[in-house]
């Protein structure tokens, strides 16, 4: 192991115990019982990192403690000075479940105890040269770059930056996400006769015993073999989605192919459970056996009850456009030296036990696409 990612890993184990309230693991001190943490409990019974926390500089202006106790040193690390308002913020950051664990002042003395011995390890790691290390660099960059977007743009935009008006265009712009009828979606073997259907739909069942994987097995066999709808059969048959009235929205090709099913299998199809068969069935074509893949039910929310919804949507949107512009203005006032082309000189990975690509015969034919020259 490195020295490196032993550090590392002893850091972040001390770091995490630190935070939920069990003693570090370093020395010969005794453990004390584990915190009741894991996997799956609730944002705001999990504590947050150090590096999670803002800069306590920033919330000493909400201090409890007047200027002159937030001063007070309770520790001091080398050039490394802990003060009382420091801590204070540090606890007051905390989800208020964390926070209650806190009250006493034996486990509030524990808890700068346990941060002591992380600025500790923190020294040990500029001494060893770590906080020069390409790794750790990297890591405190991807940091920066993180709290700079946080900073900069995310918290700029907020659900109160998105307007009704906003809420009702997209909602109007994508009623076909809240408003829609029972769909299911079919694929059907088409037969001459009646007697030939009925004998393929028995086969079907008695050979799938009831698994819908080997019927669906079975149903890429027989539809190649036996259906009559050769237009279909590259496409396993399939109707598309089954519905009694069409979706709103729903656009004229959809309204043609919707419209050109019957009204016996569209009801036949509504009626079905994924990887189930219908009885045979006729039509002006002949005769139909058809399996169910899915079923999607019917949706109908107003507005209200999606508005929520709707604005964590946008919000996501207009902070990616945000971004997007953040990024653009400071390429554009950044000086930056760029050479794309050279690119072409590295050659590609060699990667074993796979099929060639489109993109790897381009690469050995010398095509590409991209610049004019």
């Amino acid at each position: 192991m490195s020295r490196l990612t032993a550090f590392t890993n002893q850091a972040a184990t001390s770091l995490t115990i630190s935070l939920v309230i069990a003693a570090m693991v370093v020395g010969c001190s005794k453990p004390e019982r584990p915190n009741p943490a894991g996997p799956g409990i609730p944002q705001n019974h999990q504590p947050k990192l150090l590096n999670e926390i803002p800069n306590t500089k920033n919330l000493l202006k909400d201090s409890g403690l007047t200027a002159e106790q937030q001063s007070i040193p309770l520790a001091t690390i080398g050039a490394r000075i802990i003060t009382l308002g420091e801590l204070e913020a540090r606890l007051r950051q905390q989800p208020d479940a964390i926070q209650a664990q806190y009250r006493t002042l034996n486990k509030r003395k524990e808890f700068l105890l346990n941060w002591v011995k992380f600025e500790v390890l923190v020294e040990e790691a500029r001494r060893q040269g770590l906080d020069k290390d390409p790794e750790v660099v990297e890591t405190v960059k991807q940091q920066m770059v993180r709290r700079l977007v946080r900073e900069s743009v995310l918290k700029t935009i907020t659900t109160k930056d998105i307007t009704d008006a906003e809420v009702q265009a997209y909602y109007d712009n994508n009623v076909r996400l809240y408003h829609k009828p029972l769909q299911v979606e079919v694929r059907h073997l088409l037969l001459k006769d009646e007697a030939r259907a009925k004998r393929v739909r028995k086969e079907l069942l008695a050979g799938s015993m009831g698994s819908a994987a080997k019927l669906s097995a079975l149903w890429g066999d027989y539809i190649k073999r036996v259906s009559e709808d050769k237009a279909s059969v590259p496409f396993l048959g399939t109707l598309g989605m089954v519905s009694e009235t069409a979706p709103k929205g729903a656009t004229a090709a959809e309204l043609a192919r919707l419209n050109s099913i019957p009204q016996n299998l569209r009801a036949a199809a509504l009626a079905l459970k994924p990887y189930t068969l219908s009885e045979a069935l006729s039509s002006d074509r002949g005769w139909h056996v058809m399996m169910a893949v899915s079923r999607s039910p019917a949706v109908d929310k107003s507005i209200e009850q999606v508005k929520g919804s709707i604005k964590r949507r946008l919000l996501k949107r207009k902070r990616n456009l945000a971004r997007k512009s953040f990024v653009d203005e400071l390429m554009t006032k950044s000086k930056i030296d760029y050479n794309d082309e050279a690119i072409r000189l590295l050659p590609p990975p060699k990667i074993k036990n796979r099929k060639p690509t489109k993109a790897d015969l381009n690469v050995k034919t010398g095509a590409h696409h991209g610049h004019n020259h």
